[in-house]
Protein backbone atom coordinates (compact mmCIF):
# COMPACT_ATOMS: atom_id res chain seq x y z
CA UNK A 1 0.00 0.00 0.00
CA UNK A 2 1.42 3.18 -1.06
CA UNK A 3 2.07 6.73 1.25
CA UNK A 4 -0.87 8.37 0.04
CA UNK A 5 -3.49 5.35 0.81
CA UNK A 6 -2.18 4.92 4.31
CA UNK A 7 -2.22 8.40 5.29
CA UNK A 8 -5.97 8.39 4.13
CA UNK A 9 -6.30 5.85 5.89
CA UNK A 10 -4.70 7.21 9.10
CA UNK A 11 -7.03 10.57 8.58
CA UNK A 12 -10.23 8.79 8.50
CA UNK A 13 -9.30 6.45 11.83
CA UNK A 14 -8.92 9.77 13.44
CA UNK A 15 -12.29 10.82 13.14
CA UNK A 16 -13.70 7.59 13.38
CA UNK A 17 -12.34 7.99 16.59
CA UNK A 18 -13.73 11.08 17.46
CA UNK A 19 -17.26 10.46 16.66
CA UNK A 20 -16.46 7.17 18.66
CA UNK A 21 -15.25 9.00 21.70
CA UNK A 22 -18.31 11.60 21.30
CA UNK A 23 -21.28 8.54 20.94
CA UNK A 24 -20.09 6.29 23.71
CA UNK A 25 -21.53 5.68 27.13
CA UNK A 26 -20.64 7.93 30.23
CA UNK A 27 -19.68 4.43 32.04
CA UNK A 28 -17.06 3.83 28.91
CA UNK A 29 -15.20 7.28 28.05
CA UNK A 30 -12.08 6.56 30.32
CA UNK A 31 -11.48 3.49 29.07
CA UNK A 32 -12.18 4.49 25.06
CA UNK A 33 -10.45 7.51 25.62
CA UNK A 34 -7.11 4.74 27.05
CA UNK A 35 -7.48 2.79 23.69
CA UNK A 36 -7.52 5.94 21.75
CA UNK A 37 -3.91 7.52 23.60
CA UNK A 38 -2.58 4.06 22.79
CA UNK A 39 -3.64 4.47 18.96
CA UNK A 40 -2.16 7.65 18.66
CA UNK A 41 1.30 6.40 20.26
CA UNK A 42 1.29 3.92 17.73
CA UNK A 43 2.49 5.99 14.96
CA UNK A 44 3.53 9.75 14.96
CA UNK A 45 1.13 10.30 12.10
CA UNK A 46 -2.02 9.06 14.43
CA UNK A 47 -1.16 11.58 16.74
CA UNK A 48 -0.71 14.79 14.08
CA UNK A 49 -4.11 12.98 12.60
CA UNK A 50 -5.65 13.34 15.39
CA UNK A 51 -4.60 16.38 17.03
CA UNK A 52 -5.79 18.27 13.20
CA UNK A 53 -9.08 16.64 13.37
CA UNK A 54 -10.16 17.82 17.02
CA UNK A 55 -8.37 21.50 16.29
CA UNK A 56 -10.58 21.94 13.19
CA UNK A 57 -13.66 20.34 14.18
CA UNK A 58 -13.75 22.95 17.51
CA UNK A 59 -12.82 25.56 14.86
CA UNK A 60 -15.51 24.72 12.92
CA UNK A 61 -17.87 24.49 15.15
CA UNK A 62 -18.08 27.83 15.96
CA UNK A 63 -18.65 28.90 12.74
CA UNK A 64 -22.30 29.21 13.93
CA UNK A 65 -21.44 31.70 16.08
CA UNK A 66 -19.98 34.01 13.46
CA UNK A 67 -23.30 35.71 12.12
CA UNK A 68 -21.02 38.08 10.03
CA UNK A 69 -19.51 35.31 7.91
CA UNK A 70 -21.47 32.62 5.65
CA UNK A 71 -20.11 29.17 6.60
CA UNK A 72 -18.31 28.11 3.09
CA UNK A 73 -16.20 31.52 3.61
CA UNK A 74 -15.69 31.13 7.32
CA UNK A 75 -14.76 27.44 7.30
CA UNK A 76 -12.28 28.23 4.12
CA UNK A 77 -11.08 30.93 6.75
CA UNK A 78 -10.32 28.46 9.79
CA UNK A 79 -8.86 25.85 7.16
CA UNK A 80 -6.19 28.61 6.11
CA UNK A 81 -5.39 28.49 10.04
CA UNK A 82 -4.77 25.50 9.92
CA UNK A 83 -2.82 25.42 7.35
CA UNK A 84 -0.79 27.87 8.72
CA UNK A 85 -0.33 26.90 11.82
CA UNK A 86 1.07 23.28 10.59
CA UNK A 87 3.66 25.08 8.34
CA UNK A 88 4.74 27.88 10.74
CA UNK A 89 5.52 24.32 12.93
CA UNK A 90 6.89 22.28 10.10
CA UNK A 91 4.52 20.17 9.89
CA UNK A 92 3.05 18.64 6.80
CA UNK A 93 -1.16 17.98 6.86
CA UNK A 94 -1.01 14.54 5.64
CA UNK A 95 -2.68 14.49 2.17
CA UNK A 96 -5.63 12.16 3.72
CA UNK A 97 -6.27 14.34 6.38
CA UNK A 98 -6.06 17.56 4.30
CA UNK A 99 -8.54 15.71 2.23
CA UNK A 100 -11.25 15.27 4.97
CA UNK A 101 -10.87 18.31 6.48
CA UNK A 102 -11.59 19.69 3.14
CA UNK A 103 -14.56 17.09 2.11
CA UNK A 104 -16.22 18.64 5.95
CA UNK A 105 -15.56 22.66 5.08
CA UNK A 106 -15.72 23.72 1.67
CA UNK A 107 -18.67 22.72 -0.83
CA UNK A 108 -16.39 22.76 -3.60
CA UNK A 109 -14.47 19.90 -2.13
CA UNK A 110 -17.52 17.70 -0.97
CA UNK A 111 -17.87 17.10 -4.91
CA UNK A 112 -14.39 14.77 -3.68
CA UNK A 113 -16.75 13.18 -1.30
CA UNK A 114 -19.28 12.34 -3.59
CA UNK A 115 -16.93 11.13 -6.58
CA UNK A 116 -13.55 9.78 -6.42
CA UNK A 117 -11.37 11.86 -8.60
CA UNK A 118 -11.20 9.19 -11.24
CA UNK A 119 -14.68 9.86 -11.96
CA UNK A 120 -14.89 13.97 -11.89
CA UNK A 121 -14.05 13.39 -15.88
CA UNK A 122 -17.06 10.50 -16.70
CA UNK A 123 -19.26 11.40 -19.40
CA UNK A 124 -22.32 12.12 -17.24
CA UNK A 125 -22.05 13.91 -13.99
CA UNK A 126 -24.78 14.72 -11.56
CA UNK A 127 -24.11 16.44 -8.75
CA UNK A 128 -26.01 17.09 -5.06
CA UNK A 129 -29.36 17.21 -5.26
CA UNK A 130 -29.60 17.05 -9.23
CA UNK A 131 -32.34 15.08 -11.48
CA UNK A 132 -30.71 14.81 -14.76
CA UNK A 133 -32.52 13.54 -18.17
CA UNK A 134 -30.65 12.72 -21.39
CA UNK A 135 -31.69 11.19 -25.00
CA UNK A 136 -28.60 8.93 -25.64
CA UNK A 137 -27.21 8.22 -29.31
CA UNK A 138 -29.51 5.78 -30.06
CA UNK A 139 -32.85 6.91 -28.75
CA UNK A 140 -32.52 5.01 -25.04
CA UNK A 141 -33.20 7.73 -21.97
CA UNK A 142 -31.48 7.77 -19.33
CA UNK A 143 -31.94 9.76 -15.97
CA UNK A 144 -29.50 10.24 -13.43
CA UNK A 145 -30.53 10.81 -9.76
CA UNK A 146 -28.03 12.59 -7.29
CA UNK A 147 -24.43 12.28 -6.98
CA UNK A 148 -24.51 9.85 -10.15
CA UNK A 149 -21.34 9.46 -12.57
CA UNK A 150 -21.46 7.32 -15.92
CA UNK A 151 -19.29 6.11 -18.58
CA UNK A 152 -20.50 5.72 -22.31
CA UNK A 153 -18.98 3.39 -24.86
CA UNK A 154 -20.96 2.83 -27.84
CA UNK A 155 -19.72 1.25 -30.94
CA UNK A 156 -21.07 -1.34 -33.52
CA UNK A 157 -21.05 -4.48 -31.26
CA UNK A 158 -22.80 -3.31 -27.93
CA UNK A 159 -23.82 -0.13 -26.16
CA UNK A 160 -21.85 -0.25 -22.86
CA UNK A 161 -22.82 2.05 -19.89
CA UNK A 162 -20.33 2.07 -16.86
CA UNK A 163 -22.31 3.01 -13.61
CA UNK A 164 -19.65 4.62 -11.17
CA UNK A 165 -21.57 5.62 -8.44
CA UNK A 166 -24.97 6.69 -7.99
CA UNK A 167 -28.39 5.68 -10.14
CA UNK A 168 -29.93 5.88 -13.11
CA UNK A 169 -33.41 5.27 -14.62
CA UNK A 170 -32.99 3.62 -18.48
CA UNK A 171 -35.98 3.14 -20.91
CA UNK A 172 -33.77 1.18 -23.42
CA UNK A 173 -34.01 1.91 -27.24
CA UNK A 174 -34.78 -1.76 -29.19
CA UNK A 175 -31.50 -2.02 -31.63
CA UNK A 176 -31.30 -5.65 -31.91
CA UNK A 177 -27.65 -6.01 -33.48
CA UNK A 178 -26.18 -4.09 -29.93
CA UNK A 179 -27.07 -5.22 -27.02
CA UNK A 180 -27.58 -2.32 -24.29
CA UNK A 181 -25.48 -3.21 -21.06
CA UNK A 182 -25.17 -1.49 -18.06
CA UNK A 183 -22.05 -2.19 -15.90
CA UNK A 184 -21.10 -1.55 -12.40
CA UNK A 185 -18.05 -3.32 -10.47
CA UNK A 186 -20.69 -6.28 -9.05
CA UNK A 187 -21.20 -7.20 -12.13
CA UNK A 188 -23.42 -6.66 -15.88
CA UNK A 189 -27.15 -6.03 -16.26
CA UNK A 190 -28.22 -6.92 -19.89
CA UNK A 191 -31.33 -5.09 -21.04
CA UNK A 192 -33.93 -7.82 -22.71
CA UNK A 193 -36.28 -5.15 -22.52
CA UNK A 194 -37.23 -1.99 -21.53
CA UNK A 195 -37.48 0.19 -19.03
CA UNK A 196 -35.14 -0.45 -15.33
CA UNK A 197 -33.61 1.56 -12.13
CA UNK A 198 -29.68 0.57 -11.48
CA UNK A 199 -28.71 1.81 -7.80
CA UNK A 200 -24.92 1.19 -7.46
CA UNK A 201 -22.47 2.21 -4.11
CA UNK A 202 -18.83 0.89 -4.64
CA UNK A 203 -18.60 0.34 -1.07
CA UNK A 204 -21.75 -1.33 -0.58
CA UNK A 205 -24.13 -3.11 -3.66
CA UNK A 206 -25.46 -2.31 -6.25
CA UNK A 207 -29.13 -2.75 -6.54
CA UNK A 208 -31.51 -3.35 -9.42
CA UNK A 209 -35.66 -2.75 -10.07
CA UNK A 210 -37.21 -3.58 -12.60
CA UNK A 211 -40.22 -1.58 -14.04
CA UNK A 212 -40.74 -3.01 -17.56
CA UNK A 213 -39.62 -6.20 -19.23
CA UNK A 214 -36.79 -8.15 -18.26
CA UNK A 215 -32.89 -8.26 -18.14
CA UNK A 216 -30.12 -11.10 -17.50
CA UNK A 217 -27.64 -9.99 -14.60
CA UNK A 218 -24.04 -11.54 -14.59
CA UNK A 219 -22.06 -10.58 -11.49
CA UNK A 220 -18.67 -9.76 -11.77
CA UNK A 221 -16.84 -13.20 -10.98
CA UNK A 222 -18.27 -16.04 -13.18
CA UNK A 223 -17.44 -19.56 -12.49
CA UNK A 224 -18.66 -22.46 -14.08
CA UNK A 225 -21.53 -23.23 -11.06
CA UNK A 226 -22.12 -19.33 -11.74
CA UNK A 227 -25.97 -18.64 -12.45
CA UNK A 228 -27.06 -15.52 -14.72
CA UNK A 229 -30.99 -14.77 -13.40
CA UNK A 230 -33.03 -12.90 -15.58
CA UNK A 231 -34.74 -10.29 -13.47
CA UNK A 232 -38.53 -9.44 -14.74
CA UNK A 233 -40.75 -6.58 -14.07
CA UNK A 234 -41.29 -6.08 -10.43
CA UNK A 235 -38.51 -8.17 -9.29
CA UNK A 236 -35.15 -6.48 -7.45
CA UNK A 237 -32.29 -8.16 -7.18
CA UNK A 238 -28.98 -7.08 -5.36
CA UNK A 239 -24.94 -7.56 -6.55
CA UNK A 240 -22.42 -7.72 -3.83
CA UNK A 241 -19.31 -8.78 -3.54
CA UNK A 242 -20.43 -12.10 -2.72
CA UNK A 243 -22.24 -12.57 -5.15
CA UNK A 244 -26.25 -11.86 -5.99
CA UNK A 245 -29.27 -12.05 -3.42
CA UNK A 246 -32.31 -14.26 -4.10
CA UNK A 247 -34.88 -12.55 -6.42
CA UNK A 248 -37.60 -9.94 -4.17
CA UNK A 249 -40.79 -8.34 -5.39
CA UNK A 250 -41.40 -4.11 -5.39
CA UNK A 251 -44.10 -2.01 -6.06
CA UNK A 252 -43.60 -0.53 -9.78
CA UNK A 253 -45.82 1.96 -9.50
CA UNK A 254 -44.49 3.29 -6.21
CA UNK A 255 -41.16 2.70 -8.10
CA UNK A 256 -42.21 5.38 -10.81
CA UNK A 257 -43.52 7.88 -8.23
CA UNK A 258 -40.57 8.10 -6.54
CA UNK A 259 -38.89 9.03 -9.65
CA UNK A 260 -41.62 11.62 -10.28
CA UNK A 261 -41.53 12.96 -7.14
CA UNK A 262 -37.98 12.85 -6.21
CA UNK A 263 -38.69 10.46 -2.77
CA UNK A 264 -37.20 7.95 -1.38
CA UNK A 265 -38.97 5.03 -0.85
CA UNK A 266 -37.89 2.34 1.89
CA UNK A 267 -38.98 -0.91 3.33
CA UNK A 268 -36.64 -2.46 6.05
CA UNK A 269 -33.65 -0.50 4.97
CA UNK A 270 -30.80 -0.13 7.68
CA UNK A 271 -30.46 3.81 8.78
CA UNK A 272 -26.80 3.18 7.66
CA UNK A 273 -28.27 2.65 3.82
CA UNK A 274 -30.21 5.37 4.25
CA UNK A 275 -28.04 7.67 5.20
CA UNK A 276 -25.75 6.74 2.49
CA UNK A 277 -28.58 7.44 0.23
CA UNK A 278 -29.39 10.93 1.79
CA UNK A 279 -26.12 11.83 1.62
CA UNK A 280 -26.04 11.69 -2.18
CA UNK A 281 -28.74 14.54 -2.24
CA UNK A 282 -27.03 16.74 0.52
CA UNK A 283 -25.55 19.75 -0.41
CA UNK A 284 -22.86 19.03 2.41
CA UNK A 285 -22.03 15.92 4.48
CA UNK A 286 -23.92 13.52 6.46
CA UNK A 287 -21.23 12.00 8.93
CA UNK A 288 -22.18 8.65 10.79
CA UNK A 289 -21.00 5.13 12.11
CA UNK A 290 -22.67 2.46 9.58
CA UNK A 291 -22.08 -0.30 12.18
CA UNK A 292 -23.81 1.67 15.01
CA UNK A 293 -26.72 2.27 12.67
CA UNK A 294 -26.86 -1.08 10.96
CA UNK A 295 -29.10 -2.85 12.87
CA UNK A 296 -31.95 0.48 13.11
CA UNK A 297 -34.28 -0.52 10.11
CA UNK A 298 -36.25 1.77 8.53
CA UNK A 299 -39.27 1.89 6.33
CA UNK A 300 -40.77 5.29 4.92
CA UNK A 301 -41.01 7.74 2.30
CA UNK A 302 -38.60 10.88 2.57
CA UNK A 303 -38.21 13.72 0.33
CA UNK A 304 -34.73 13.44 -1.07
CA UNK A 305 -34.74 17.10 -3.03
CA UNK A 306 -34.94 18.21 0.99
CA UNK A 307 -32.52 15.82 2.93
CA UNK A 308 -32.48 18.23 5.71
CA UNK A 309 -36.39 17.84 6.31
CA UNK A 310 -35.77 13.72 5.90
CA UNK A 311 -32.90 13.52 8.62
CA UNK A 312 -35.90 15.46 10.67
CA UNK A 313 -38.30 13.01 10.32
CA UNK A 314 -35.66 10.02 10.84
CA UNK A 315 -34.80 11.79 14.04
CA UNK A 316 -38.50 12.69 15.15
CA UNK A 317 -39.54 8.97 14.70
CA UNK A 318 -36.85 7.07 16.15
CA UNK A 319 -35.44 8.40 19.48
CA UNK A 320 -32.56 6.46 19.93
CA UNK A 321 -30.34 8.54 17.12
CA UNK A 322 -29.54 12.28 17.74
CA UNK A 323 -28.35 14.74 15.13
CA UNK A 324 -25.73 17.20 15.31
CA UNK A 325 -25.92 20.47 12.92
CA UNK A 326 -21.89 21.72 12.82
CA UNK A 327 -22.92 24.04 9.87
CA UNK A 328 -25.22 23.47 6.87
CA UNK A 329 -22.30 21.82 5.40
CA UNK A 330 -21.74 18.95 8.16
CA UNK A 331 -24.45 17.05 9.90
CA UNK A 332 -23.46 13.60 11.95
CA UNK A 333 -26.05 11.32 12.97
CA UNK A 334 -25.48 9.47 15.88
CA UNK A 335 -27.05 6.86 18.72
CA UNK A 336 -28.76 8.38 21.34
CA UNK A 337 -26.50 8.69 25.22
Amino acid sequence: MNNSKIEQQIAEQAADWQLLLDECEPSQIAAKQLEFDAWQQVDPRHALAAERVAQFIGQISNLKHDPQQPPPKAARKALEASLNNARGRNNKLTAGLLGLLLLISVPAAITLQHYPLGHLNADMIATSGQWQSHTLSDGSQITLAGTTAVDLDFNSKQRLLTLHHGEIYVDVAADVERPFIVKTQYGAIQALGTQFIVNHHGEYKTRLSMIESKVRVTPSTITSHTIQPVVKAGEQIQLTIQGISPITPIDIEMQQNRWQQHQLLVQGWSLADVLAELNRFHPGYIHFNAAQLQDIKVSAVLPLDKPDQALELLASNFPTIKLQTITHWLVIVKKSK
